[in-house]
């Protein structure tokens, strides 16, 4: 499928992440950053879904032996399928279902569209989570990532407030 990137890199976007790097703080023995989620920070890595808040409830992405969580990740290849064409090159799987959409990076705001998900029955916590993670992963999303120890986490945050919560790389090392 034939992709067209659409990744607008704006100087206040640059200048926010100046401004948002310089105000890392440190401790411990590692140190901290915050960063906007532009198309460099976020784009064409394996995030890890940790945690989603949703309605102001937390829900911990949950180990199973039964179904793939082990394998749970997203990754964001911005830009817009063709017309009429459902879900796009960004997606992944939280443990149970995969997922695809559409996804636009413009400065920290990430608007996912389009969002298609196979439809398998998971029972448990598996699919409590899954279910409340593609109910905030839709629509416009701010993204703030943060790095400590040489580790990215990235947070999207809906305008409702909820939140999902991903860390860089696979399962075992991105989980709190």
């Amino acid at each position: 499928m034939k992709r067209t990137t659409r990744v607008k890199y704006a100087a206040a976007a640059l200048a926010g992440t100046a401004v948002l790097a310089a105000c890392g703080t440190g401790s411990g023995s590692g140190s901290s950053s915050v960063r906007d989620g532009s198309a460099t920070d976020i784009a064409d890595v394996r995030w890890v879904p940790q945690k989603v808040t949703a309605d102001g409830k937390d829900y911990v992405l949950p180990k199973s032996d039964r179904f793939r969580v082990d394998e749970a990740h997203v990754t964001f290849k911005p830009g817009a399928a063709e017309p009429d064409v459902a879900g796009g090159e960004s997606g992944g799987t939280v443990g149970c279902n995969s997922f695809g959409a559409d996804v636009e990076i413009d400065g920290d705001t990430v608007k996912v569209s389009d969002l298609v998900s196979t439809k398998m029955g998971c029972p448990g916590p598996v699919q409590e989570f899954e279910k409340r993670f593609i109910s905030v992963f839709r629509g416009t999303l701010k993204a703030a990532v943060e790095e400590r120890d040489d580790t990215k986490t990235l947070r999207l945050t809906s305008s409702k407030g909820d939140s999902i919560t991903l860390g860089e790389g696979n399962a075992e090392t991105a989980r709190p």
